[in-house]
């Protein structure tokens, strides 16, 4: 009844005195986060008679739009409720003007800025490529258009049917990873996930499967030897026990330790003859063995091969 008597006398005052005066703007405006994208506004009451609070906000940049209109109360602070769109990266700001008893409006509050926290995860990134290298599987992607984007994660299940694992143990900013834990002959799937600065992660990508190689131990051929042969140096050498061997390739030279020619194509056999051999001097041979992916071994120990003028072996 008080309320409405001041309001009644303010208004006739404003009749028969003239213009009304505006009521200053509000104070002290905060924004707390509430829940379910909820924000609670609250400003300090302004003195004297006022009809009605004003809530106005923005986004980013755009100019104040009026959101609401609130009925003054007997408390110090006044509080409006508002629920905010979540647009991941924007801040929002509010102002809040008092209106008198005649429709006098005062000017705008200082703004207060408020940013929703980001609960939106980004797209989900595409592997563009997986690369089987000795020993581990290299999985490479493009990122998701987010601009937020902070790093990623990297799965890998063994079947259809098993649950992916996660490899990572924090995100990767990298675009590649090198899975050096694989098992040769085994088949892999690999899915990748992209997490946001606020921590949102992505749905996992189209997933992609690889089979791992096994890393090959390019062992050396051992026990060379050479003798007469029907048409030049006969070579021999102990057959190399390897399930990634391709063969082997002989190779010449005359000295020791230097210009090594290779003189043989692959050979399955651990054997070869030398029909081009030259018919005096000293020359040297070596053998080398070929793995699968092109992969070559040191080479075996010299053997030397110097024939007489009578064709024998001195």
């Amino acid at each position: 009844m008080v309320r409405w008597t001041v309001l009644v006398a303010a208004v006739w005052a404003a009749t028969v005195w003239g213009a009304e005066p505006k009521p200053a703007p509000p104070e002290d405006l905060r924004v707390e986060r509430l829940d379910d994208g909820r924000v609670s506004v609250t400003w300090q009451s302004v003195a004297g008679p006022v009809l009605e609070y004003r809530v106005y906000r923005a986004v980013a940049g755009n100019p104040p739009a009026l959101v609401a209109r609130v009925p003054p109360s007997d408390r110090a602070r006044q509080r409006y409720v508002d629920r905010v769109p979540l647009a991941a990266g924007y801040t929002y700001r509010y102002w809040v003007a008092a209106l008198g008893p005649g429709g006098a409006a005062g000017a705008l509050s200082k703004p207060v800025g408020y940013e929703p926290p980001d609960h939106r995860p980004p797209a989900r990134p595409v592997i563009t490529g997986l690369s089987v290298l000795e020993g581990r599987i290299r999985v490479q992607w493009s990122p998701p258009a987010d601009p937020d984007v902070a790093g990623f994660h990297v799965y890998r299940a063994e079947s259809p049917s098993e649950e992916f694992a996660r490899l990572t143990g924090q995100p990767l900013r990298a675009r590649a990873y090198d899975d050096t834990s694989v098992l040769g002959g085994r088949l892999y799937r690999y899915a990748v996930s992209a997490v946001d600065r606020s921590g949102n992660e992505s749905a996992r990508s189209r997933p992609r499967s690889a089979r791992a190689w096994a890393r090959v131990e390019p062992r050396p051929p051992q026990g060379l030897s050479v003798r007469k042969g029907t048409e030049g140096p006969a070579l021999t050498w102990r057959a190399v026990d390897s399930p990634d061997l391709r063969g082997y390739v002989v190779y010449r030279a005359w000295s020791r330790d230097g210009g090594f020619v290779k003189i043989s194509g692959v050979l399955e056999e651990p054997r070869f003859e030398d029909r081009q051999a030259p018919p005096t001097g000293t020359c040297w041979y070596r053998v080398r063995a070929l793995y699968r992916r092109g992969i070559l071994s040191d080479p075996s120990g010299p053997v030397a091969w110097s024939p007489r003028p009578d064709g024998g072996k001195p």
